[in-house]
């Protein structure tokens, strides 16, 4: 079956991307200038397209811990100490944001939120306001949990999870979740060879059930059972999401042309038929 995703992308106008700490990070787990200019040639690609692009972005205690040389085996931090590196690594991670957007003439804005300023009614309506003026202004939201002030992250979640809020508090219609892997698989990939990818998930909430995690880093707090929920809270809110590799250009220049290698995730809301869709899958 060969279909057209542009058909199917062309309705989607308002799309929240998250970017996992691991997809910023090269081999030594410092940040990597080039990650970056990959996901900024995604994003303005997608703002060619005439759509509203809002990134969520990690990395920030990865990228503070490599400023202060501090070990990245180790992951034994104190809150404190997690909340100091993500204060040096907020400046790092817009630093380079902002540098490679302005290639395309786009400007970028940094937005810290804690779970408070999504669930009470007037902060999350002054939260929205100033996402929505900025996309007026042709500004990149680039928002990232305020660690120095809340360890939800840190204690309790992630930024997959928090992604998945920022999905209703800017009436988003699609969710890219960027991997370092090229989508769900039936097995972790990095231990087994044979390992298949899943195109299609249509029931997410019994998917991520019985989901069995198996892999492990001492970057990210999140692995793919982690985005497999965010996705649930995506499917239950109407909106649809897929998963693909952003350590991979050509996976997301596939996309960008109207193919994917990943995983779709179809709304439970707006169920999308797999046998009479307009993506294309390979």
């Amino acid at each position: 079956m060969i279909e057209n995703l542009n058909i199917y992308l062309d309705t989607k106008k308002r799309i929240v991307i998250k970017i996992g700490t691991r997809i910023l990070l090269d081999r030594e787990g410092k940040p990597s200038l080039s990650a970056f200019k990959r996901i900024c040639e995604f994003s303005s690609s997608l703002i060619r397209q005439g759509k509203k692009v809002i990134l969520v972005s990690s990395g920030a205690i990865a990228a503070g811990r490599s400023l202060l040389n501090i070990n990245p085996a180790i992951d034994t931090f104190s809150i404190p100490e997690k909340q100091a590196f993500a204060s040096c690594g907020q400046a790092i991670l817009m630093r380079n944001y902002d540098a490679c957007f302005k290639k395309y003439s786009i400007k970028t804005a940094q937005i810290l939120l804690t779970k408070d300023d999504i669930s009470v009614g007037k902060r999350f309506t002054n939260a929205r306001n100033t996402i929505y003026e900025l996309l007026n202004h042709g500004v990149v939201p680039i928002i990232n949990e305020n660690d120095t002030v809340s360890y939800e992250e840190i204690k309790f979640s992630d930024n997959d999870h928090l992604s998945a809020l920022i999905l209703n508090l800017v009436c988003a219609d699609m969710f890219v979740i960027l991997s370092d892997v090229n989508g769900v698989y039936d097995k972790n990939p990095a231990i087994y060879k044979n390992a298949k990818s899943v195109k299609i998930i249509d029931n997410i909430k019994t998917y991520v059930k019985n989901f069995k995690e198996s892999s492990k880093n001492s970057y990210g707090t999140g692995g793919m059972k982690s985005k497999l929920y965010a996705s649930l809270i995506a499917s239950i809110n109407g909106i649809d999401t897929i998963i693909i590799s952003g350590k991979s250009k050509k996976s997301l220049n596939s996309f960008i042309n109207g193919k994917y290698t990943g995983t779709f995730i179809p709304s439970s809301v707006n169920k999308i038929n797999p046998k009479n869709t307009d993506f294309y899958l390979l």
